[in-house]
């Protein structure tokens, strides 16, 4: 049977053997002996020469000669020659210095909702939403007329309590100099009686009635004086205890003023008022003004906390006092910055971030709290880390791997990966800085190569381009 080969169908074929060979010669040099280096070179000469048949006959020897070739040869890339040339890169090292995009949100630095802290009701008020007020000014007035009742009645008992107190200092004064009388009469009359005395050693000289009378008299005298004392100490002890009621009739007084000073409600500080609920007429209800809506809400506009959820991952990231860069969505390309000042220093259990707020100067107005901001945030490490692309770390259900070459030989390594940055990823584990990996390691090329596959060297490859391109090809 002959073969009819057109012009057409034989530059077909000639194609067809062309990319068999460009597969072959590479990858299968390495493991040929001589006589099948010579076979494919004629192969290749007679492909070029136009020699179809010729080509496909020296094609088939080849395959032969491929096929018998000794099982007990270290295995090279011809044993995987059904797979695509392995391209290998080295692992790196270097700091992380990775940027990334993280959400966060504009909240007024200082938020207050104003309640009520008396009850009565909203006798005139000041302020609407959008309204601008200072530190110190009136916004709310209540009145209460059961509060102006307890103000008049402790004005009342202060009054009393005064009154009191003088009278009993009046009396302590008053027990003070009949005292200071009946020391000096018991001073005359103890000198009087010692006089009498001396006087009676001369026999004759005085009656000794008249000295027994002066001596009683001082007697006398001095029993007035201790009576005085006793008074006078119990004058005393009364004016103490008046003066203390007159403190707690003074605090009662003040607490009521204090109380009565609640009706005027005042700015807490610069800001501006983002929320009213109550208009002149209103009634204010103490208990249930917790649970219920504020009177008004203000906000302090002047600085702002941007609140940024940082992942477990980028916490190396927190330096106190670095300058951060966002943006927002009413901005369209422009850029403000903040300043780091409040890490959370704890991660949220549920989703594993820790919040840190930044401080951002708003002396313009031009952010609004509650804006939605994206954070460039900036992560590094104090030390040095190994980077492998991202290609290169395989994952399967024992965890992820790199494909590690040493001395030629192909092996399993498992890592850990860390932080992306670019087309490079973070890793760590058994490997070093230099070690050459596989570009890709994943299911299908963990299949092709089990542990221990030796991979050409750069020589063998070398070799087998440059018997390629002998060949004519």
């Amino acid at each position: 049977m002959k073969w009819k080969i057109t012009t057409e169908k034989t530059t077909e074929m000639r194609e067809s053997l062309r990319n068999v060979i460009a597969k072959l010669l590479p990858l299968k040099i390495g493991g040929l002996s001589h006589v099948n280096q010579r076979v494919a070179t004629g192969l290749a000469v007679s492909l070029r020469g136009g020699g179809v048949r010729t080509a496909i006959a020296l094609a088939g020897v080849m395959c032969i000669f491929g096929c018998n070739h000794s099982r007990a040869e270290d295995r090279t890339v011809a044993s995987i020659a059904r797979t695509e040339p392995k391209l290998v890169v080295p692992v790196t090292s270097g700091k992380l210095a990775l940027t990334t995009c993280l959400p966060g949100e504009l909240r007024a630095f200082r938020d207050v909702a104003i309640h009520a802290k008396v009850e009565g009701f909203i006798s005139w008020i000041g302020v609407d939403r959008g309204s601008f007020v200072k530190s110190g000014q009136p916004m709310i007035k209540v009145s209460c007329p059961e509060l102006d009742e307890k103000l008049r009645e402790a004005e009342a008992r202060k009054a009393v309590a005064e009154s009191t107190l003088k009278e009993g200092e009046a009396r302590y004064q008053s027990e003070l100099e009949r005292k200071s009388e009946a020391q000096c009469r018991y001073d005359s009359d103890q000198l009087t009686a010692s006089r009498l005395a001396e006087a009676n050693k001369t026999p004759g000289a005085v009656a000794q009635n008249d000295v027994d009378q002066a001596q009683k008299k001082a007697e006398g005298d001095a029993s007035v004086i201790h009576a005085i004392e006793a008074n006078v100490k119990a004058t005393a002890a009364l004016v103490a205890s008046q003066r203390e009621n007159i403190n707690a009739t003074e605090k009662v007084l003040k607490s009521v003023q204090n109380m009565q000073a609640y009706l005027t409600i005042r700015a807490p500080f610069v800001g501006v008022i983002t929320e009213r609920n109550v208009h002149e007429g209103s009634i204010v209800a103490v208990e249930s003004s917790k649970s219920d809506r504020p009177l008004v809400r203000i906000q302090d506009r002047q600085r702002l906390r941007l609140v940024v959820a940082v992942p477990e991952s980028a916490v190396s990231g927190i330096v106190i006092g670095k300058v951060l860069t966002f943006s927002v969505p009413a901005f369209l390309g422009r850029k403000f910055t903040g300043v780091l000042r409040r890490p959370g220093y704890a991660l949220n259990d549920e989703t594993r971030t820790m919040p840190v707020e930044l401080d951002v100067d708003n002396s313009k107005g031009e952010l609004q709290p509650g804006m939605y901001a994206r954070v460039e945030w900036k992560e590094s490490r104090a030390a040095e880390s190994l980077f492998v692309p991202v290609s290169s770390v395989g994952t399967d259900l024992k965890g992820s791997f790199v494909i590690v070459v040493r001395n030629n030989k192909t092996s399993r390594i498992t890592v850990t990966t860390g932080s992306p940055m670019g087309n490079q990823i973070e890793i760590n584990g058994n490997v070093r800085a230099g070690d050459v990996i596989l570009l890709r390691a994943d299911d299908r090329v963990e299949a092709e190569l089990t542990e221990g596959t030796r991979v050409a060297t750069s020589q063998e490859i070398s070799a087998a381009n440059k018997r390629s391109a002998g060949s004519g090809e």
